[in-house]
């Protein structure tokens, strides 16, 4: 019993260590998108005239991936992935896009609590998905990575909450919003670095919640464990 508990006190500690951790890498990204974009030094450029904003997607294969708002997670997952048949989907309204476009929520309370995601994956390099995304594409290939994690920072969504429209419940941000919204963008190359500098930090938090996850599991099989050991002991 005295074991089970020391290892319960050294998986909690754990678990809080690994959540600190967690916690600093999630700052971290947002620290450096803020100091990229505020800088002064850079020329303020309109969203829109380095991501095309709902672009034209022609889906002309039979199968595509069709993604809802649940499939979505508020950190940037896509957390289902449904192949679908374009005839059963025909006149639905769907929003279409391709392999490696950007979704963000264009709803609330969606949009304010991050849903939004880079479309990755998809069936035959195509998707569907709810009318309730904005398609936003890179013009530049170097730039997907710089982009959606801008649009997917603190700064950027609640710029964009101040500009959504229509009555409580049903509001959303405009096309027109990327527009009006300016940039400090660094130089091609400064964004291609940050940007993959910014998926690294990514990758790296995708491996800290996985350890929690696990981490998690071991508190749970050593908590059976003394549940298992007190029951034992009552019965002897």
């Amino acid at each position: 019993q005295k074991r089970l508990a020391e290892l319960l006190w050294a998986a909690d500690e754990m678990i809080e260590k690994e959540k600190k951790v967690l916690k600093e890498l999630k700052d971290h990204i947002q620290i450096i998108i803020k100091e990229n974009t505020t800088d002064t030094k850079n020329k303020r450029i309109p969203f829109s005239n380095l991501v095309e904003i709902n672009p034209t997607t022609t889906i002309n294969t039979k199968e595509v991936s069709l993604i809802t708002m649940p499939d979505i997670s508020e950190e940037g997952e896509i957390i289902n992935y449904i192949k679908a048949q374009t005839y059963e989907l025909k006149g639905k309204g769907l929003t279409p896009f391709k392999e490696n476009d950007i979704l963000f929520a264009k709803i609330t309370p969606c949009m304010e609590n991050g849903k939004g995601t880079i479309a990755k994956h998809l069936y035959n390099g195509l998707g569907l998905g709810s009318t309730e995304f904005h398609v936003l594409r890179p013009k530049l290939d170097t730039d997907l990575y710089y982009f959606y994690y801008l649009t997917m920072s603190k700064t950027f969504r609640k710029q964009a909450e101040k500009q959504m429209t229509g009555s409580a419940g049903q509001k959303r941000v405009q096309p027109e919003f990327f527009d009006f919204y300016k940039v400090c963008a660094p130089s091609i190359e400064q964004r291609k670095i940050i940007g993959d500098k910014l998926y690294e930090i990514d990758c790296t938090i995708a491996k800290v919640k996985m350890q929690i996850s696990l981490s998690q599991q071991l508190k749970q099989e050593l908590i059976n464990k003394s549940q298992y050991s007190d029951k034992t002991r009552l019965k002897l």
